[in-house]
């Protein structure tokens, strides 16, 4: 039996899809955990009422204490050997847990690992997969841990830093919790696994994905929190107590003090509105021509940021009319110049739209609604080239 524990806070809106994404899985041999870490919303209710519908269905009410509280305690209530995770706001495809576990039995591992889409409010869905190559490891100190929390060469985690996606042995997991912090609440997925792992004598990685990690704005990621700084501390020091354990320490700590790295650069976001992409290194390759007219910059994400401030220091701002992003209210605070909404920014008297955009894929589908929903001439819009390179770079450690 798979034991899915489900940490959920105040999901009203979200529990009923999530808990009937995993009713339905084609594995029937579950229970389904749920741990209301006190909500306050209708979410009790509501679970209540879920309950009496799937026998397999168990609900547990508990003082809010954070989301390692949370999944500590279902794993503590759970009957299974095997463990997964689906957090209250997100929802599994139906074959998910018939795949992983095939997996497990096939290869009898103590880590599954598959990928996760990542489901945005604008409609866009990316893929993520472990930094891997599908298959059975089991000399981890050869294979895994050189690049488990970052890979050099794709400049991104090597296992994905999320306990959804995975199935768990559940001694090996408890073991893990029981030694991680319960103040930590931003990068807990991180202090777990890669604690777990440590434990690990094999790992199957699965580079397909059923998972479906739905981001809203207002979610934790980017809720700003004055306790994050001493958060951060906390998960490094959980951290470093297994790895100097490890005959890999040396390589381990050189990836741990990269990976901190990158949650201090997203602090600068959520305390400071610092967004982290414009302390990176850009190359921008667009026609100069266009900055001569009037012009409308589109896009205030890192990118845009960055040339804004490429354009301001070459004294090519001169003939910006607007700013403007479809998600101007929560980027205005990160611009030194007013943004608008694309629908008003528009209007004003231009000849070109730039797109200041770092995925291609999102530029073009910018253009598509310029042109199809605003009416905007296709010749109007010019995307620019743009390429980043991480400020922290791999020479730094």
């Amino acid at each position: 039996m798979i034991s899915i524990v489900v940490p959920v806070f105040n999901c009203d809106k979200y529990i009923e899809k999530c808990i009937e994404s995993i009713i339905k899985q084609s594995f029937q041999n579950i229970e389904i955990i749920i741990i209301d870490d006190g909500s306050v919303d209708g979410t009790k209710k509501i679970l209540d009422e879920l309950s009496l519908l799937d026998n397999r269905i168990i609900v547990y009410h508990k003082k809010h204490g954070g989301l390692v509280s949370a999944r500590r305690e279902g794993v503590r209530l759970a009957k299974g050997d095997i463990i997964g995770f689906v957090d209250g706001d997100d929802y599994i495809e139906p074959l998910m847990y018939e795949r992983l576990y095939c997996i497990w039995e096939a290869n009898q591992v103590d880590l599954v690992s598959s990928g996760i889409v990542r489901d945005y409010e604008d409609g866009r869905r990316v893929e993520v997969v472990d930094n891997f190559k599908k298959g059975l490891y089991t000399n981890l100190e050869r294979d895994i841990f050189p690049s488990m929390l970052f890979n050099n060469v794709a400049d991104d985690f090597g296992i994905y830093c999320n306990l959804v996606t995975k199935l768990f042995r559940r001694n090996l997991l408890l073991e893990a919790l029981e030694g991680i912090d319960s103040r930590i609440f931003y990068g807990e997925d991180a202090a777990i696994l890669y604690r777990y792992c440590m434990s690990c004598k094999s790992i199957y990685i699965l580079n397909e994905s059923y998972y479906h990690y739905c981001i809203r704005n207002g979610s934790i990621c980017f809720s700003r929190n004055i306790n994050l700084t001493q958060n951060t501390y906390l998960l490094y020091d959980s951290l470093k107590s297994v790895f100097e354990k490890s005959e890999s320490r040396h390589v381990l700590m050189r990836q741990l003090k990269r990976y901190i790295l990158n949650i201090e650069t997203h602090l600068f976001e959520m305390l400071y509105d610092i967004n982290p992409g414009v302390l990176n290194r850009w190359k921008f390759d667009y026609s100069e021509n266009v900055t001569e007219d009037k012009y409308i910059l589109y896009g205030a994400g890192g990118c845009g940021q960055a040339f804004y401030h490429y354009l301001r220091r070459n004294g090519k701002e001169k003939n910006l009319v607007s700013w403007i992003d479809e998600d101007y209210e929560a980027r205005i605070k990160q611009c030194d110049y007013d943004l608008e909404s694309v629908a008003n920014g528009i209007k004003k008297e231009h000849r070109y739209i730039l797109v200041a955009v770092k995925n291609n894929d999102v530029a073009q589908m910018i253009k598509n609604s310029l042109i199809n929903k605003y009416g905007v001439s296709s010749s109007e819009v010019v995307l620019l080239n743009a390429k980043e390179e991480s400020f922290f770079n791999e020479s730094l450690f």
